[in-house]
């Protein structure tokens, strides 16, 4: 298979893609009564066809953006069977709604992804002067996840600013 991604910021951006697109689909906010992390792949699988046709769509630009990568054949045919699974058991009326909301193929893509390019899709861990503190970093600090995000597509690091009001 011809690997379209050979740039690294290319493939760092495609891996952002493959990340907000999971997020999108499989955990983007969670569901207030059962504290369980949700997607638009089952809010959206509660219209009756359109719906589910929609974010097969979107998951299937996941696969699309994994194939950009040079993923393999046999994790590829994974990766379908993933979307394919969910496609159809979102067809089933009450059944399928719900089942909607508990199998997360692109999450599952995901892993596939993690086990296919182990360094690419590696988690970052916090690298600060004590990483006990900087573990769960967020988007506004000089370690973790969102600056090496912003390094592997060869932006600056955010600036840190220090919270001074206490809040």
């Amino acid at each position: 298979m011809q690997v379209l991604h050979t740039n690294p910021v290319d493939r760092a951006r495609s891996i952002a893609r493959i990340r907000r697109i999971e997020t999108f689909l499989d955990s983007a906010f969670v569901l207030p009564l059962l504290r369980v992390r949700a997607g638009y792949d089952g809010v959206m699988g509660l219209v009756p066809v359109l719906g589910n046709v929609i974010t097969t769509g979107i998951a299937l630009a996941l696969v699309y953006e994994a194939t950009r990568l040079g993923v393999r054949k046999f994790t590829l045919a994974k990766m379908l069977l993933n979307v394919g699974v969910d496609f159809a058991m979102g067809e089933v009326p009450i059944a399928g709604d719900i089942a909607d909301f508990f199998f997360r193929a692109n999450r599952r893509n995901l892993a596939l992804l993690k086990q296919e390019f182990p360094a690419e899709f590696a988690d970052v861990v916090a690298t600060a002067p004590n990483a006990s503190a900087a573990v769960g970093a967020g988007a506004g600090q000089p370690w973790g996840p969102a600056a090496a995000s912003r390094a592997a597509v060869g932006m600056p690091p955010r600036r840190f600013v220090p919270n001074v009001a206490g809040q």
